[in-house]
C-alpha cells in the first residue's frame, strides 16, 4: 500500500513537472547563442524569462547588473556582453553573447570609382640572374634567400618610399653591403647582401612594384562618419597575388567607356578613364575590399 501510494504521487510530480520542462525546452531552443542589435532597439525576452549580465567590456559597468527591464533586455549602451537566461528566475537554462552596435544609416553604392594604391615599400615580384660589369650572371637577391612577395620596407635602417628611391638608396651605397628589413607573411625579417655594379647601375636582381590602379565599385558610403569602403574583394599583385600592403592611396571619379560581362569562371571587366577630382583617401586594403576616408563634399 505505501509502495502504490508513493507511485501515485511521483506520478502526480511527473505530471505537474511535465509543463515547466517542456516550456525549459521550447525556450532553450528559441533563445540565439548570440544576438546583434541596435542601440535602443526594444529585444522582448519570453514571459517568464529573466536575464542577467554577467561579463561586460569597457562599455557596460563590470558589476553584475539585472537587464531586464519587464521582459526586455537593456540594449541603451553600445558593447558586447553576455546574459545569463534564466527560466522564472530560477531554472538556468543557457549563456547568450548580446552586442549591442551603434545605429547608423549608410548610403549603398554600386558607382564606378578609380582606385590608386601606393604600397608601403616595395613588392619583390620577380628574381632574376643579372651580369654585371664583368660578365659575371649572379642574383644577390635570390642567393641572400629573398623570395616573391616578400614587401622590401628598409635599406640600411632608411624608409623605402618607392621604387625609384629603392634604386636610389642601392646607387648611394655603391657596392657596398646592404642591410635589408622586409616582411613576408606579416613577420619582420632582416638579410644582408652586396648589389653588383651593371651597365644601368647597381643592381641585386629582384624586380619590384610599389604601386597599382584601376577600376572599381564603391561599396557604401556612411556621411556622418566620413568613410566608404569599396570592391568587396581585396587588390592584389597580378604577379604574386598576394594582398598590397597600403601606404597611401585615393578614389576618384571615371569614366566608363566599355563593360565586359562575367561569365562562368571568368570575371567581369570596367574599361574607362580616371577624371578631374579626388573622392577621398585609401587606408586600408583587405580581402573583403578597401576602406577609407571619404572627403569629397558630393556624392558619386
Amino acid at each position: 500500500m505505501r509502495f502504490r501510494r508513493l507511485l501515485i504521487c511521483l506520478c502526480i510530480f511527473s505530471l505537474l513537472l511535465a509543463p515547466l520542462t517542456f516550456d525549459a525546452l521550447s525556450v532553450y531552443r528559441a533563445l540565439p547563442d548570440r544576438l546583434c542589435v541596435l542601440q535602443n532597439t526594444r529585444v522582448t525576452l519570453p514571459q517568464g524569462i529573466s536575464g542577467a549580465k554577467t561579463h561586460t567590456t569597457a562599455a557596460f559597468s563590470t558589476d553584475e547588473k539585472q537587464i531586464n527591464k519587464g521582459t526586455s533586455l537593456d540594449t541603451s549602451a553600445v558593447g558586447d556582453y553576455e546574459v545569463d537566461v534564466k527560466l522564472f528566475g530560477i531554472l538556468p537554462l543557457k549563456k547568450v553573447s548580446v552586442s549591442v552596435y551603434e545605429d547608423c544609416c549608410v548610403i549603398p553604392g554600386g558607382e564606378a570609382i578609380g582606385i590608386r594604391i601606393y604600397t608601403d615599400g616595395v613588392l619583390a615580384v620577380a628574381l632574376t640572374n643579372i651580369t654585371d660589369t664583368e660578365g659575371n650572371s649572379q642574383s644577390p637577391a635570390k642567393l641572400a634567400g629573398l623570395q616573391v612577395g616578400d614587401v622590401l620596407v628598409r635599406i640600411n635602417g632608411q624608409k623605402i618610399i618607392d621604387a625609384d628611391h629603392f634604386s636610389d638608396l642601392l646607387a648611394q651605397n655603391g657596392g657596398n653591403s646592404v642591410t635589408i628589413e622586409y616582411v613576408r607573411s606579416g613577420e619582420n625579417y632582416t638579410l644582408s647582401l652586396t648589389p653588383v655594379r651593371t651597365a644601368d647601375g647597381y643592381k641585386i636582381g629582384a624586380w619590384v612594384r610599389d604601386s597599382t590602379a584601376g577600376l572599381g565599385t564603391l561599396t557604401f558610403l556612411r556621411p556622418d562618419q566620413g568613410v566608404y569602403a569599396a570592391l568587396g574583394h581585396g587588390i592584389a599583385d597580378i604577379d604574386t597575388a598576394q594582398l598590397l600592403t597600403v601606404l597611401d592611396g585615393s578614389i576618384s571619379p571615371c569614366e566608363i567607356t566599355a563593360i565586359t560581362p562575367g561569365k562562368s569562371g571568368t570575371p567581369g571587366q570596367l574599361c574607362g578613364a580616371f577624371t578631374e577630382g579626388v573622392y577621398g583617401s585609401v587606408l586600408s586594403n583587405s580581402s573583403a575590399g578597401i576602406y577609407g576616408v571619404w572627403r569629397s563634399n558630393s556624392l558619386p
